[in-house]
């Protein structure tokens, strides 16, 4: 069910010149992510840092919003494009950056402006990293080493770690580069980075990975005699899309993760978070104006102002309909009446969807269909210059 004061929102932005022209937008709830931020820090112990991932959204509000928050320590990026725009409302030494492949203009940058860490996902990286050091008489850089370790995260959205990945050193050989690695006189190893999957909804199995990760690194401390005092979890904590109403249990999850901590006497490591979809995905949504419904063999087709070019959705997403009452066209123009239909977007390709037989009670031509959940990954990952539509404006709201 749709928050009435977002609504009222949204029927504000309506009412705007920009949306004559152009009958779509994303509306960001701004008090939603604060609400997150307080509900991490409440719970998370004082040796966790959370870095903002940057790739869930950009937006420059947001970015000042959670760039004011006393208890974000800086934010993850992973790409150059990220960095100048980290480097507009951070400092250098709140960023780290993660990726694989990056260029050496990328890494010679990232050096340049003395960012805190560089994430080197493989023994190529590293040699660079090194050189560019030396080239530039820059003295010593601080990075992490990214693992891919043997363990693969039950009931994740999406994995990065225990298979066979362009992400980081495998386990099985981690030891071997970490050795080479640990020679280089102008680079200091400060730790490991270990994100493995993201979208996990039940935090036990989060906690199962966190037990996993910090044997893994107890036992290579072991073996290379070296003591790493930050461990780089990525991200990982889910929200749901399916409109069930589950939710990680953050309480539940650092309580388990304190006496983990604990137990392997890991009080004086940094615990890196790099949360983005947890952040902001539940404070974002999609409006456009339904264009059209046309019925084609027995199927109604609801198209609306954007696809594929403002949203790219890979699973289903809550949506909602406002009616608002406009005016026939013609006296017997298509309607949706308690009926199973497509919605999609108006270009000129087949996989232009937005879902598929979903149950729409009633919609007309000139209604808006509300996409929830759309705050991250939803206009940073669209084809925004696809048969060049226009793209839509982004708003924010509700400022506490």
């Amino acid at each position: 069910m749709l928050k009435e004061s977002i609504k009222e929102q949204i029927l504000i932005k309506v009412k705007g010149e920009a949306f004559k022209k152009h009958p779509f937008f994303y509306l960001y709830d701004l008090s939603n992510i604060t609400s997150k931020l307080e509900l991490l820090n409440t719970y998370a112990a004082d040796n966790i840092s959370l870095y903002y991932a940057m790739k869930a959204n950009s937006n420059f509000e947001i970015l000042e919003l959670i760039k004011k928050h006393p208890n974000v320590k800086g934010v993850e990026i992973a790409s150059s494009g990220e960095l100048d725009i980290a480097l507009s409302h951070f400092k250098p030494l709140q960023v780290i950056y993660t990726g694989p492949g990056k260029r050496p203009y990328e890494l010679e940058l990232s050096l340049n402006n003395k960012i805190r860490f560089l994430s080197a996902e493989s023994l190529t990286e590293v040699y660079r990293i090194s050189e560019l050091i030396e080239i530039h008489n820059l003295g010593k850089a601080d990075i992490l080493i990214r693992i891919n370790p043997n363990y693969d995260i039950k009931n994740s959205l999406k994995k990065m770690g225990g298979i066979s990945s362009k992400m980081g050193i495998d386990e099985d050989r981690i030891i071997d580069v970490l050795e080479e690695v640990l020679k280089f006189k102008n680079i200091n190893v400060a730790g490991v980075h270990v994100f493995a999957a993201s979208g996990i909804i039940e935090h036990k199995d989060l906690l199962e990975y966190v037990e996993y990760i910090f044997r893994l690194v107890s036992k290579i401390e072991s073996i290379c005699n070296r003591e790493f005092k930050i461990i780089d979890f990525g991200g990982g904590f889910g929200i749901d899309y399916s409109c069930a109403n589950k939710k990680f249990n953050v309480e539940a999850f650092f309580n388990h993760l304190k006496m983990l901590v604990d137990n392997f006497q890991y009080n004086n490591k940094e615990l890196v978070l790099e949360l983005g979809r947890f952040i902001t995905a539940e404070a974002g949504y999609y409006i456009s104006q339904i264009i059209d419904i046309k019925e084609s063999k027995g199927k109604k087709h609801i198209i609306i102002g954007g696809g594929i070019n403002h949203i790219r959705l890979i699973r289903k997403h809550p949506i909602n309909i406002i009616p608002m009452g406009n005016r026939l066209i013609y006296d017997k123009q298509p309607a949706v009446k308690d009926e199973f239909v497509e919605i999609e977007g108006p270009l000129c390709f087949g996989e232009d969807k937005i879902d598929e037989d979903i149950f729409i009670k009633e919609a007309n031509i000139g209604d808006l269909v509300v996409i929830s959940h759309v705050g991250a990954y939803g206009y940073n990952v669209a084809s925004l210059e696809f048969l060049c539509h226009p793209k839509p404006n982004e708003y924010v709201c509700c400022n506490a």
